[in-house]
């Protein structure tokens, strides 16, 4: 014999929306295009921000989160004077959640950090172009690899006038704390970039030249 079904209201039941049961008292699942329920609405529309896609070659200032709008690796800011960035090991808004925090424009973002914020620092990229077209060729201000893209040896800036400020860099990771060794000056600078330097950092300074191995 064909089973009828008998609909009824159960009392904690919400406004408006019926539950079915069968004659031997099983709930039968109500439609997926049933009537909304009242007194829940659609979370509002707020305005369209569009953050760069994981993986993406690029990104602005601001924050992003590690490993879902940015990806990790080694990033470089377009040239600026007043690049300012941090690596967070969290974003709950504590002081101990910044990880590492720098001005230098080539920065290493480990895939545990939770965000990377930056300001004044333009556009960020992995394209990692190199200064000249030989580690042994003339370079100008930014943050260069050692190595890669700037060779260990003796170098020498052509323009203090501005005042010429450097940086010897342990590793890229921890901006400030990375300095192995640093200068400031207003006259002709000779600088010696050792083999186990991971980066070299100027701005102020002209052109450096290589002058000795």
């Amino acid at each position: 014999m064909a089973l009828g079904l008998i609909f009824f209201r159960k009392a904690d039941s919400p406004e408006g929306v019926q539950t079915t049961t069968s004659e031997s008292g099983a709930p039968v699942p109500p439609s997926s295009a049933g009537a909304a329920v009242a007194g829940v609405s659609s979370p509002p529309i707020g305005p369209s921000v569009t953050p760069p896609a994981p993986g993406s070659a690029t990104f602005s200032n601001g924050m992003w989160l590690v490993g879902e709008e940015i990806a990790p690796g080694i990033w470089r800011a377009l040239r600026s004077r007043n690049c300012a960035w941090k690596r967070l090991s969290s974003i709950e808004g504590s002081s101990d959640t910044v990880a590492a925090a720098g001005t230098f424009l080539t920065v290493e973002i480990p895939a545990r950090d939770a965000a990377f914020w930056s300001e004044g620092c333009g556009w960020w990229t992995q394209v990692l172009s190199p200064p000249s077209s030989s580690p042994d060729g003339p370079f100008g201000p930014g943050t260069w690899l050692v190595n890669e893209e700037v060779a260990p040896g003796l170098w020498r800036n052509s323009d203090s006038s501005e005042g010429c400020s450097w940086s010897r860099l342990s590793n890229l990771r921890d901006g400030d704390a990375a300095v192995a060794d640093s200068g400031i000056g207003y006259s002709m600078i000779t600088v010696e970039i050792g083999a186990t330097d991971r980066a070299f950092d100027s701005k102020g300074c002209g052109t450096w030249t290589r002058v000795g191995g």
